[in-house]
């Protein structure tokens, strides 16, 4: 479960949160980074997962995310691997 205290280092399935990263590995091995996670207030007042990145500006600001999200993240990760793994598999045809 994520905590309010990043110092430390915790684990939960495949998640890890490190104070400067928050790492998410998917299956073939890469990782997923989110740069400086925090747990934070959202817009509507509730506690949400924010991090560091490029934001509409493209300038780096603090993002909010929430968990349908991250599962975007990871399906989008998985496609570009088994995508990755096709075209190398075509390739030596």
């Amino acid at each position: 479960m994520l905590k309010k205290e990043l110092l430390q280092i915790h684990t939960a399935s495949s998640l890890v949160i490190r104070v400067v990263f928050l790492f998410i590995e998917l299956p073939s091995g890469r990782k997923l980074a989110y740069v400086k996670p925090r747990i934070g207030e959202n817009k509507f007042g509730g506690e949400s997962v924010t991090y560091e990145g490029v934001g509409t500006t493209k300038k780096w600001e603090r993002l909010e995310s929430y968990g349908p999200k991250f599962v975007e993240n990871i399906i989008q990760g998985i496609a570009r691997d088994i995508f990755s793994l096709c075209h190398e598999n075509t390739k030596k045809l």
